[in-house]
């Protein structure tokens, strides 16, 4: 019983985290960062997608986001030597990279994902001080 009352707690706190998109699916908000703090991260983040997904042979789309993250991950993904494809039109042979950077009590976690593989880290932010706290999370499946 305690444990299924602490599953719908968890489930109730991560809803609140949760809102609609225009998509019919859920977005989770992004966390509010400087322009420096979020291409601190999205710099580690790209060069750790690069150690899995060759940047030389992948066309990246990113997912719709407006953050202060999307045009630093677009800057970093592209100085990682990524091709980053740009305006409505779909590439057939484009990998979607959906991301996203929100606040979890440790600090801000960002994500990046495509159809096979998610990658996380945990960073702690004091002022435009940016430290990764963890190790990098890589799910693929």
């Amino acid at each position: 019983m305690r444990l299924s009352l602490l599953a719908f707690a968890c489930c109730i706190a991560l809803g609140s985290c949760q809102a609609p998109n225009g998509n019919g699916g859920i977005a989770i908000e992004a966390a509010p960062v400087s322009p420096d703090v979020a291409a601190v991260i999205a710099g580690d983040m790209a060069v750790r997608l690069s150690e899995r997904l060759s940047p030389a042979s992948s066309l990246i789309r990113l997912s719709e986001e407006a953050s202060e993250f999307s045009p630093a991950l677009r800057a970093s993904l592209k100085a990682s030597g990524y091709t980053v494809a740009s305006g409505a039109t779909p590439e057939a042979k484009a990998i979607v990279l959906s991301y996203g950077l929100t606040q979890s009590p440790d600090g801000l976690l960002a994500s990046l994902s495509t159809d096979g593989m998610r990658l996380a880290r945990i960073y702690a932010v004091s002022g435009a001080r940016v430290t990764p706290i963890g190790p990098l999370s890589v799910a693929t499946f």
